[in-house]
């Protein structure tokens, strides 16, 4: 049985957690089980559990004297959409944890967390009894790896690929590529103000979705020097669309299924899809409202049959057929507060 996996970003005490649900016939989420936890904002599922990272779950200082308040869990996945008893949280040293990832090596699972306030990046290694942060890195700080200031950082992404760490910073416009223990590789900057919030990748081809103008940079990779290059920007909102709307706009996600690529904008309450040409370019195919308001995050279905839309600020889940024809609308299938994150995972 296929299962959803959806986050709640809410406090615990206001039914934030993890949601599971069995996906019937026709899309529909049928609820199965639900696990509680303190504002989780991002998770990815790997060897039979959940790893996901939450807000307000811990307190004390980073290793640079900072304020902290972020940590990541590991909830066993059960039969049924059934949840396991969640590990202690193990601290990211950051604010606002915001985004995980993780790299398997000889020595085990490594854990990568982006911190959204305190534009931290950090490295989670395993130890006897969980995991412990071994390594952090402040982004533009003096005693970060670029050597100059700006407070402007603001990190939303720690995407592992090709062996290497993807740092996607909204705030300076870049995203900076790290080896496996944080130490810095290279960095590719794009026009100011563009907002660059996830990167996905399909082979040498990636692609960012920008939440501050509400379009999709498209990139080769060059996985031997280990460094990214700018092609080509892309446009998420119908023509004419102002600066000032763009802006207030705050494209969200993106996700490839097939030849497909999607990408959605909360403001304008909307996702568009992308045919993906052979060489890395992307033909505009549609746009269409998303059915709710504010969505965070889409996600598909691993047969890419269906295309589901996380509305935050409506707490809904809305769902669409997906294919070659393109999206269509189906309805509303779940209710839970601030869904801000969409996996899925056999059962």
């Amino acid at each position: 049985m296929l299962y959803a996996y959806i986050l709640a970003g809410a406090d615990a005490g206001a039914g934030g957690g993890i949601y599971s649900y069995e996906v019937k016939d026709g899309g529909r989420l049928e609820p199965a089980s639900y696990i509680a936890l303190p504002c989780p904002m991002y998770a990815v599922i790997s060897d039979g559990g959940i790893y996901v990272v939450c807000r307000h779950a811990v307190g004390g200082t980073d290793r640079f004297g900072r304020a902290a308040d972020s940590a990541v869990t590991r909830v066993p996945l059960g039969p049924g959409g059934s949840f396991g008893e969640p590990s202690p949280f193990w601290p990211t040293e950051g604010v606002t944890g915001c985004h995980v990832d993780y790299m398997d090596t000889a020595d085990g699972k490594i854990l990568f967390t982006a911190n959204y306030s305190s534009a931290l990046i950090s490295r989670l290694a395993p130890e006897k009894d969980g995991y412990v942060c071994t390594a952090a890195v402040i982004h533009g700080a003096p005693d970060g790896t670029h050597g100059r200031f700006d407070s402007r950082a603001y990190l939303h992404q720690s995407l592992v690929c090709d062996g290497c760490v993807f740092a996607v910073d909204l705030g300076r416009d870049e995203v900076d590529v790290y080896d496996p223990d944080l130490d810095f590789v290279s960095s590719c900057s794009l026009a100011k103000g563009t907002g660059p919030r996830h990167i996905i990748f399909r082979g040498e081809d990636g692609w960012t979705v920008n939440e501050l103008t509400s379009t999709v940079c498209r990139f080769k990779w060059d996985r031997i020097a280990r460094r990214l290059t700018y092609i080509e920007t892309y446009d998420l909102l119908p023509d004419g669309s102002s600066d000032e709307y763009r802006l207030a706009c705050a494209g969200a996600a993106i996700r490839i299924s097939g030849d497909t690529l999607y990408a959605c904008v909360r403001l304008d309450n909307s996702v568009t899809a992308f045919d993906i040409m052979p060489d890395g370019a992307l033909a505009k195919k549609q746009y269409i409202k998303c059915g709710g308001d504010w969505p965070r995050d889409i996600n598909l279905t691993p047969d890419g049959k269906y295309l589901y839309s996380a509305n935050e600020r409506e707490g809904s889940v809305t769902v669409f057929s997906a294919g070659d024809g393109g999206l269509s609308f189906i309805g509303d299938t779940a209710r839970l507060p601030l869904p801000n994150n969409i996996l899925f995972a056999e059962n």
